[in-house]
């Protein structure tokens, strides 16, 4: 005599996953990817921003060292404002650490990015490996 099943339809799992839960996954792992290229991208833009800031910093600081006898007094002031304004950016702590986190990003970025990299290995030496036939 043939068992009946008592397990409704809603109790029955198949072995495979759902079309609709594996496309809700890729979505949210291509989400995540968009995400994190977005804010790799955002860091690095951080960084070279601050590193610009640091060489107009440099550059005006320079330039107020030699001012030639000509330049208005006007231009001057303006000059020292700006330089003092961005001394003070630059040794913000929390600049600091913006830049210090950046870097280290950058860093991460830079080994992550060469552990992906398969060793170059010549055609020559392929064949002694009796990888090429």
């Amino acid at each position: 005599m043939p068992s009946t099943s008592t397990s409704s339809p809603s109790q029955v799992y198949s072995s495979q996953p759902d079309e609709t839960t594996l496309t809700d996954s890729l979505h949210i792992k291509q989400d995540a990817a968009i995400w994190k290229q977005e804010y790799i991208v955002s860091a690095t833009n951080i960084l070279a921003n601050l590193n610009e800031i640091e060489f107009i910093t440099k550059n005006i600081k320079r330039l107020s060292e030699n001012i030639p006898d000509r330049v208005d007094d006007e231009a001057i002031n303006l000059n020292e404002k700006i330089k003092v304004i961005l001394e003070r950016i630059n040794d913000n702590e929390d600049i600091r650490k913006l830049k210090e986190r950046s870097i280290s990003k950058q860093k991460g970025k830079q080994t992550y990015a060469k552990k992906e990299h398969l060793p170059v290995v010549s055609h020559e030496k392929a064949k002694n490996m009796s990888l090429i036939v």
